[in-house]
């Protein structure tokens, strides 16, 4: 058995080198290059514009039962990460007149203003970002629908 083992191992062993010593090595031209760092880029700024999307749905309570403490209101942004840092950018919520507490509907619009907010790592937020949610939060038949209005993140 233990030379079954042996043998097995070396097998394996001899596949393995024999697999890298066949790869070839592929290069890339200068632009394709930057046309896969741009496109990582700008990949990045949407999931950057989803993620504060899902951030604010889930900061506030009214989105889950449909509370109408008022009918428009700001979203504390001490529940929020340092994007949302500036002191001029705002985050409201405005419940529609649909909202119920069994199907809550509202728009929250996150406001980096027209100057544009520098948050600690040197991204700049310009415009506005208008998250619409129909249903209970993260709940089987909601949605959340993110449109822009002027937004950009590094003049992108």
């Amino acid at each position: 058995m233990k030379t079954m083992k042996n043998v097995l191992g070396s097998a394996i062993a001899a596949c393995v080198i024999f697999l890298v010593s066949c790869e070839d090595k592929v290069e890339f031209s200068a632009k394709e290059t930057a046309s896969v760092e741009n496109e990582a880029a700008v990949d990045g700024y949407y999931e950057d514009a989803d993620d504060m999307a899902v951030m604010v749905v889930a900061a506030d309570q009214g989105t889950l039962n449909g509370s109408r403490e008022s009918a428009s209101r700001g979203i504390g942004k001490d529940k929020l990460d340092i994007r949302f840092a500036c002191n001029t950018t705002t985050v409201t919520l405005e419940f529609a007149a649909d909202n119920t507490p069994s199907k809550p509907h509202g728009t929250i619009t996150i406001d980096f203003g027209t100057a544009g907010c520098t948050d600690s790592n040197g991204n700049i937020r310009k415009g506005k970002l208008k998250v619409e949610f129909k249903g209970r939060r993260f709940q089987p038949g909601s949605s959340i629908t993110t449109t822009t209005e002027g937004y950009s993140i590094n003049g992108v």
